[in-house]
């Protein structure tokens, strides 16, 4: 009912809650095969009435899954699961024969571990952070026939937490339907630039403390910031040296990307960063770090690998770039060659290998 509301209201209120909802149509697949439901957003609007605080896992593990259970597997034989939102599901169609549970993990699932081991004051938790139970990911794991990585550092995090299912384990980037964009602006030496939703797990508090090393020696360097807003952040007084932009449409950032000296992305913890591919397919020099989940990167060839929670590794790669004007301008050549391995095309390639060496894997066994 909702998304029937929403795909009218959508093109007159382009508003992100309406679009999400008018996305349940999927372009190219008949309707009579695409189910959806309310069901969440409804005991959502119930709970926030009678003020019951209600957790992920409730919201994604029953009630989600209960609607899906209704709805039953069949004629499917794969289900193509996304994290650990459906565990009751899952257990359902683990007991049907002949149906093969595909797990994408789109994060690393030790987020909680490691965002714990750089805590500092007043930082945020994960959001939905009961879903970041290890209990919870590993029976999701020993339930998947194949387990999807969209990186090596998500596949680092899956073979901690459930070394067993080590032969189950694949890395498949996502795709994204970005091309190299040829710069209309001037690059200003001195100028960075961050972009995120939240400041701690993606590092903005490790810019803005070598942004006031760097400010006392380079007057001239900028420190921007687009996805939040000074609100955000406890303790301005140590972000004074940001300058924040709020969130940006894509035009804006396309200009911040082309205009900045390089992209800085130093995240504890990511799946896959379509941010770090965003600024390299507008030929922006980046510097992030292994954790944010592009594996195509090479450290000193197309961008610079930093340490994880390394602060002067971070103001050392700036320096870098600020005085080898040769170096930065090396880090942004040719940035078709990276975004070729992250297109939608090689992304449906890898999945159709997948899909096809099914057979080749282990059957499932509830002792393995």
């Amino acid at each position: 009912m909702l998304g029937r509301v929403a795909t009218f209201l959508d093109p007159l209120l382009p508003v992100p809650p309406l679009n999400r909802l008018a996305a349940r149509r999927i372009t190219g697949v008949p309707k009579e095969k695409v189910f959806s439901t309310d069901t969440v957003i409804i005991h959502d609007c119930l709970s926030s009435l009678f003020r019951k605080q209600v957790s992920e896992q409730t919201r994604w593990g029953t009630w989600l899954s209960s609607k899906m259970i209704h709805w039953g597997v069949e004629p499917g034989d794969i289900i193509y699961n996304m994290y650990c939102e459906n565990l009751t599901f899952l257990q359902y169609a683990r007991k049907i024969p002949g149906v093969t549970i595909i797990t994408d993990m789109y994060i690393n699932p030790l987020l909680r571990d490691i965002v714990a081991q750089f805590h500092v004051a007043d930082a945020p938790a994960p959001r939905g952070v009961d879903l970041f139970s290890k209990t919870l990911l590993r029976q999701i794991c020993q339930l998947s026939d194949q387990i999807l990585c969209p990186s090596n550092f998500v596949r680092e995090g899956v073979l901690k937490l459930s070394p067993e299912t080590a032969e189950r384990i694949r890395v498949c980037p996502y795709g994204s339907s970005l091309s190299s964009q040829k710069s209309t602006e001037t690059v200003q030496k001195g100028r960075f630039f961050w972009a995120g939703g939240t400041w701690f797990r993606k590092g903005l508090h490790l810019l803005a403390a070598v942004a006031d090393e760097l400010k006392k020696e380079h007057p001239d360097m900028e420190f921007r910031a687009a996805g939040i807003s000074a609100d955000s952040v406890p303790h301005a007084e140590k972000f004074q040296n940001i300058t924040f932009l709020g969130r940006l449409d894509r035009r804006q950032m396309l200009r911040e990307f082309q205009m900045a000296d390089a992209f800085v992305f130093p995240s504890f913890c990511e799946g896959m960063a379509g941010v770090v591919l965003e600024a390299i397919s507008c030929g922006c020099p980046v510097i992030t770090t292994h954790e944010a989940g592009i594996d195509g990167i090479i450290d000193n060839r197309n961008g610079i690998l930093v340490p994880t929670g390394d602060v002067a590794a971070l103001r050392a790669a700036i320096l870098h770039i600020y005085n080898d004007r040769e170096f930065r301008n090396s880090l942004q050549e040719d940035p078709h060659a990276i975004l070729m391995n992250y297109s939608e095309e090689a992304w449906s390639d890898r999945l159709e290998v997948l899909l096809n060496s099914l057979d080749d894997m282990p059957p499932y066994s509830e002792k393995r």
